[in-house]
């Protein structure tokens, strides 16, 4: 995806957006929404015969990698559709936007069982990771509603409350640390460093969706 930016591939990546459109479209969510949400917890009996929670499915590991990869590829798409409207003004483009935007409360449902253990696994922290920079590349199109802005600041609160609640600590002269990318630490540093990371993107995230309600509300006030 990322070689698909470049100005001579313009209209290869055209063609990409207009098939993942297309796919976005077609894609039976309502089901997936069954298959994922943990919060549907009926018994269903799976192929070997044994007796499974849509809970317990929605909390394995394969299903975690799968939410793990589609984030991922969420987050190059969006990137991409960015390129595309500064390139061209690609038609396409909003309605990808659109969707993915949509998704996002269905992807934090779906994702919350990692998401409730935020300093465990390298899975549930490369998923929390995920889905704030997903949520922030979307925070810089400018079709985004107030009422969406609202409606994650809440998930924020919801989902992501403990990173918001803690203090900062104070940056030393690398510029990298707290960075999963900086890779001189010792392994009893790495967790620590991590929930600083993610620490930062939460409160981002949290400043880029609370700045335009504010604008809205001093517009309102001022008409």
């Amino acid at each position: 995806l990322k070689r698909l930016s470049q100005e001579e591939n313009e209209e290869l990546l055209d063609v990409y957006l207009e098939s993942v459109n297309s796919t976005l479209a077609k894609v039976p969510w309502c089901r997936l929404d069954t298959m994922f949400s943990h919060q549907h917890g009926s018994g269903e009996t799976n192929s070997q015969g044994h007796n499974e929670t849509l809970g317990s499915i929605a909390n394995s590991e394969e299903v975690s990698v799968f939410l793990g990869n589609f984030v991922q590829f969420l987050c190059s798409v969006v990137q991409q559709v960015s390129f595309a409207e500064d390139s061209d003004g690609f038609e396409p483009t909003h309605l990808i936007l659109q969707k993915i935007t949509e998704l996002v409360p269905d992807l934090l449902r779906w994702c919350q069982p990692k998401l409730e253990s935020q300093n465990g696994s390298c899975m549930s922290r490369y998923l929390v990771h995920k889905l704030l920079v997903l949520m922030i590349r979307l925070t810089y199109q400018s079709n985004i509603k107030c009422t969406v802005f609202l409606s994650w600041l809440q998930h924020l609160q919801r989902h992501f409350h403990g990173f918001l609640q803690h203090r900062f600590k104070s940056v030393e002269d690398n510029c990298l640390e707290g960075s999963p990318f900086f890779v001189s630490l010792s392994d009893s540093e790495v967790n620590e460093t991590h929930s600083n990371h993610l620490q930062r993107l939460s409160v981002f995230l949290f400043l880029r969706c609370s700045f335009p309600l504010l604008y809205s509300s001093r517009h309102i006030d001022n008409l």
